[in-house]
């Protein structure tokens, strides 16, 4: 017994080691505690907001918060993406750092003005914002904050120092599920202000990390010169994210039109579940990314490793997936359970495939492959809303299928890419097949 013990101390001291001197591995583990440390608060914040507030107040202030994120991921302009491959081997990081905080901060104030001009076709439930002044400022300055946090982490991604990004979760996680408690007087806009409060927090501590830490002081100056050299990159980018956002927005509405409110329901359950799941995927793919544009080759021995990886944390949780999804959607009702259980089944079995498709994907940003990643990125959206549109009428499991359907082509298109169009990946792909 005390040999087995032994043994597996020793065993978890190196596998510790290994975590800690490996970046790769390092980062992607901070990067998806942090995911799991919003999701779990972020659960217990609505499940608070449910015995606080009145559903009705609930789905006024989900949508508002929606509509934020969805701003800030348009204000982006490719400058995450940019950031992580260019910043790592940029010589004035000052001035890049600049520009792309200030580029982000001009796009999300232009971006949430035009939502509030076009807020009664868009929403028209939210017109109550347009009665003050107070709250179309409040609302410009949360989907800016948001738009500002989302690039200082890929600061911290390009800097391969993922473990403030936890850090900051963790501070803006809590604070943002006591903020309700503050709020409760204030009804749906009391969800928003602690929303609100819990951002601007991360945000200050996010400007203080880099400041202190990186010594960079942020100044409001935009660099042509810098967005010229990664214009190019960060657009193709930034299209191929919008392109790749298609599929994930028409899927509900298709859902909501061909099966009912309450399938979409059940499938946004499961959804959520699936979304936890794809923190890993995600937050590996982001670990290559700076790792990748930090050496020179080795890109596919990066990449198997990486692929390795996602399959040694995915493959577990796909399995406690498959056989206590059931239970875990019980959670939400009887019916939530017996509808959404082969979705869910369907879905988590995807990430087998997505897995390598954010790897792959990944490789040619490394490589800056542009016009490469908007063709597979808009080839692969027609297609999966094609199977879309196909199975959409044999209910979710159809979904399940289209979706795997569509990730399955992505893998193809992926592969073909970087295997005609890359002759130093070809070479690296023969030399390792010859040693393997």
């Amino acid at each position: 017994m005390n040999k087995s013990l032994s043994s597996l101390f020793i065993f978890s001291h190196s596998l510790g080691r290994k975590i800690h001197e490996d970046s790769l591995y390092r980062n992607t583990i901070y990067l998806i505690s942090s995911q799991l440390v919003l999701a779990v608060f972020g659960f217990l914040f609505w499940m608070l907001n449910a015995r606080i507030f009145q559903s009705e107040q609930i789905g006024i202030a989900t949508t508002l918060i929606s509509v934020s994120v969805l701003i800030t991921s348009l204000s982006q302009m490719g400058f995450n993406t940019a950031t992580v491959s260019y910043l790592p081997k940029e010589k004035d990081k000052q001035a890049f750092i600049d520009t792309a905080f200030f580029m982000i901060i001009s796009s999300s104030v232009v971006f949430s003005v035009i939502f509030l001009l076009l807020l009664p076709q868009l929403s028209p439930p939210l017109m109550f914002l347009r009665g003050s002044a107070f709250l179309l400022i409040l609302f410009v300055f949360f989907s800016t904050i948001s738009a500002v946090n989302a690039i200082t982490d890929s600061f911290f991604i390009a800097f391969r120092d993922t473990k403030f990004i936890l850090i900051i979760d963790v501070v803006v996680a809590i604070t943002k599920l006591v903020m309700p408690l503050v709020f409760v007087s204030f009804a749906a806009i009391g969800i928003f202000y602690s929303y609100l409060v819990a951002v601007v927090v991360g945000m200050f501590l996010s400007v203080f990390i880099i400041s202190h830490v990186y010594h960079i002081k942020f100044k409001p100056i935009i660099k042509i010169s810098v967005i010229k050299r990664v214009w190019k990159f960060s657009s193709s980018s930034y299209i191929a994210s919008v392109v790749g956002m298609l599929s994930a927005i028409v899927t509900p509405i298709l859902i909501l039109n061909n099966l009912g409110p309450q399938i979409s329901a059940y499938y946004y359950m499961p959804s959520m579940i699936i979304s936890l799941l794809m923190t890993i995927p995600r937050s590996i793919s982001s670990s290559m990314m700076a790792e990748g544009v930090s050496q020179n080759g080795g890109l596919l021995s990066l990449a198997t490793k990486s692929i390795r990886s996602a399959y040694m944390l995915l493959i577990p949780a796909i399995l406690a997936v498959c056989i206590l999804g059931k239970y875990i959607l019980l959670a939400f009702g009887k019916q939530y359970s017996s509808e959404g259980i082969n979705y869910l089944i369907i879905s988590s079995l995807s990430l087998l495939i997505i897995a390598p498709n954010y790897v792959l994907g990944t490789i040619l940003n490394i490589k800056k492959a542009s016009s490469l990643i908007i063709m597979i990125g808009v080839s692969s959206s027609v297609l999966s809303i094609l199977f879309l549109l196909t199975f959409v009428k044999h209910g979710l499991i159809g979904v399940g299928i289209a979706n795997l359907l569509g990730q399955t082509c992505l893998l193809i298109l992926y592969c073909i890419g970087l295997y005609l169009t890359n002759d130093s990946f070809k070479q690296q792909f023969h030399s390792f097949s010859f040693r393997r």
